[in-house]
């Protein structure tokens, strides 16, 4: 399913769209962007929109793009949700370059969670790091999850092994530290 609106102070997180498409493929051909994703060859565009329609319909996904001001900058989601269990996996991807390292996934991490925790009633929020990527295990940590292992030899990528990074958020200990938060 496509998620509500969610406000931020600079992201603002809203529903896909099939004519987001193309600007989806872009990102995902770029090898930068995907460079720690679980992917290796963009999809094609009937493979995006399909991927779009199966979201929609999905009961166990919930997904938003992310925009900062009128620019579409990435999307990031709630997967594989366990109702009976009450967890899921958060992802996030930032396609636009010129945004990396400005908060935005931050915020857009740290509303999907808000939504998670308080909307959804769920009890634990997973996420995963390819360990190269500093700059996502350091948001990861600042939004709130706390390493629950390592995923060793995980990927193959450029001629050597990577390790993945396993992180946890659970509901109590984010109401106690980013509920009052501003």
């Amino acid at each position: 399913m496509f998620g509500p609106t969610l406000r931020g102070q600079q992201v603002l997180l809203g529903q896909p769209c099939r004519d987001e498409a193309p600007t989806y493929l872009r990102w995902l051909a770029d090898p930068e962007v995907t460079r720690f994703l679980p992917m290796r060859h963009p999809p094609s565009l009937p493979m995006e929109e399909e991927w779009l329609e199966t979201m929609a319909r999905s009961e166990r996904d919930v997904v938003w793009t992310v925009r900062r001001e009128e620019q579409l900058v990435g999307v990031v989601g709630l997967h594989l949700i366990d109702w009976l269990n009450r967890n899921c996996i958060q992802g996030v991807m930032i396609g636009e370059r010129t945004v990396w390292h400005s908060g935005i996934a931050s915020e857009a991490v740290s509303l999907t969670l808000g939504y998670a925790f308080l909307d959804l009633g769920l009890e634990k929020v997973k996420g995963y790091v390819a360990l190269p990527n500093e700059a996502s295990l350091k948001m990861a940590i600042r939004c709130g999850y706390k390493q629950a292992g390592i995923l060793r030899r995980e990927w193959f990528r450029d001629g050597q092994w990577i390790d993945r990074w396993i992180g946890e958020v659970l509901r109590d200990e984010w109401l106690a530290t980013f509920r009052s938060s501003p």
